[in-house]
């Protein structure tokens, strides 16, 4: 299991920033505390190069000695490396009145007269999710911004009395992953050719990536739209609002739900399904964590209304799906970062809901 702990936070109220016991810059609330973690816990690691020899500061090769400064909360951090011959101190703190880290990193060469380069890698989740995020060099200030939305973030250093960051030592990674199975499923391959195997050009012809909408105005509910869309809205609604509350602080922004309800002639008859993606810190558990919240801070508050719900069963029928389209007795891509729950409800409640006929 991950080591999730944080050894050393410093903050001011309206900034936190936490470190691991490598002293990795592991977490950075803004603009309060608690919500917002604009790393989402992943390390922003310090590297140091010497003369062809590298470690970053998760080599266990590293000594640390991780203390505060007496009566501050100002960092006192010593690291030395027996190979690299070198011993770095870092003090870190974040200021009283803004909203800013101040890093300061000394070097001492424990060998001959040699050069050596520092490394500062960010890991940005700006708003908990990394999608969207920019990052640039900007001449003006001789620094990097990194930005999304509201919220943007600026880097910069100095060494003696030079001023800034040179634009050639700046890089920025881009990680671009595949899509997602169960999108390409329907996005590469058309109905036709998962279930009758035509090899017709237009039959093979799979959707693409684009989204289909319609709807309708009707009474099947009070916001006047119909009963699945409706319902799937509030879970995904609530699936939000637990995380952005800290009720369950471990989720992550990307969430979706689908409901299923039978039809008979014209009206909501059964709701069959619901299923709810919800991603999650990687050190969750989801049986024992994960599928407990979400059906009782998401999915009960939701159908309260409903009396008899059941959770079993959303991993055949997932499995039930790649038998028919794929071929395979288990669904191939099942990711344990996220969770299907199936909730079925009997067909009696649906109708106590006060639609009207």
């Amino acid at each position: 299991m991950a080591d999730v702990s944080r050894d050393l936070p410093i903050g001011n109220g309206a900034l936190l920033v936490n470190f691991d016991h490598n002293y990795q810059l592991r977490d950075i609330y803004y603009p309060r505390v608690g919500q917002e973690n604009h790393t989402s816990g992943e390390p922003c690691r310090f590297g140091i190069w010497v003369e062809g020899r590298f470690a970053w500061l998760d080599d266990p090769a590293w000594s640390k000695d991780l203390v505060y400064l007496p009566d501050t909360l100002v960092t006192n951090v010593t690291v030395s490396h027996p190979d690299l011959l070198v011993t770095v101190t870092f003090n870190d703190a974040v200021d009283l009145g803004r909203d800013a880290l101040f890093r300061r990193v000394r070097v001492q060469n424990d060998g001959a007269e040699r050069e050596v380069r520092l490394f500062f890698h960010f890991d940005w989740h700006i708003f908990g999710t990394e999608v969207g995020d920019t990052v640039m060099y900007y001449p003006a200030v001789k620094g990097l911004i990194a930005y999304k939305g509201q919220r943007c973030f600026a880097a910069c250093a100095m060494v003696g009395d030079r001023f800034g960051l040179d634009g050639y030592t700046c890089g920025v990674i881009t990680a671009i992953q595949e899509q997602s199975p169960d999108i390409a499923i329907g996005v590469e391959h058309a109905l036709e050719e998962r279930e009758e195997h035509s090899l017709d050009a237009l039959d093979m012809l799979g959707a693409g990536d684009q989204g289909m909408m319609f709807g309708y105005a009707c009474r099947e509910t009070d916001e006047l739209m119909p009963l699945p869309i409706a319902l799937a809205h509030r879970l995904a609604r609530r699936l939000s609002d637990v995380r952005k509350a800290g009720i369950v602080p471990y989720l992550r922004p990307d969430g979706k739900s689908q409901v299923s309800v039978e039809y008979g002639d014209g009206k909501p008859a059964r709701v069959d399904t619901v299923l709810i993606s919800a991603q999650h810190r990687e050190e969750v558990d989801v049986e024992t964590l994960l599928r407990p919240d979400v059906e009782a801070e998401v999915i009960d508050p939701v159908l309260r209304e409903f009396p008899e719900l059941t959770t079993e069963g959303a991993d055949a029928e997932i499995d039930k799906l790649a038998k028919k389209y794929l071929g395979k007795d288990e669904y191939p891509w099942r990711n344990p970062e996220e969770e299907r729950i199936n909730v079925r409800i009997r067909p009696e409640h649906v109708e106590a809901t006060g639609l009207d006929e």
